[in-house]
């Protein structure tokens, strides 16, 4: 997906900084510590550890999205059973 290790970085750098400044809008102070750490140890990574951290990321994605599609229709269903019995 991502082949220039240089925008990788900036790329996480930038999701970040957009997060960051959505949090501080919202004044989600504990979020915008946890974002500015995050933020703080991506600069600390060199260019081939940004792409290693971006493959583990879409891994563990991809082996959470069964779960989290169970979770989902789960609750899709409980949200109906209570529906139903509030009639």
């Amino acid at each position: 997906m991502i082949n220039n290790p240089i925008s990788a970085k900036n790329k996480i750098e930038t999701v970040l900084r957009l997060e960051l400044g959505k949090a501080r809008k919202l004044r989600e102070w504990s979020n915008v510590a946890r974002i500015s750490e995050a933020i703080r140890c991506v600069n600390l990574l060199n260019d081939s550890s940004c792409l290693k951290l971006l493959k583990s990321m879409r891994e563990d994605i991809i082996l959470r999205s069964t779960y989290i599609q169970y979770l989902i229709t789960s609750k899709q269903e409980l949200l109906f059973c209570d529906n139903y019995l509030d009639r």
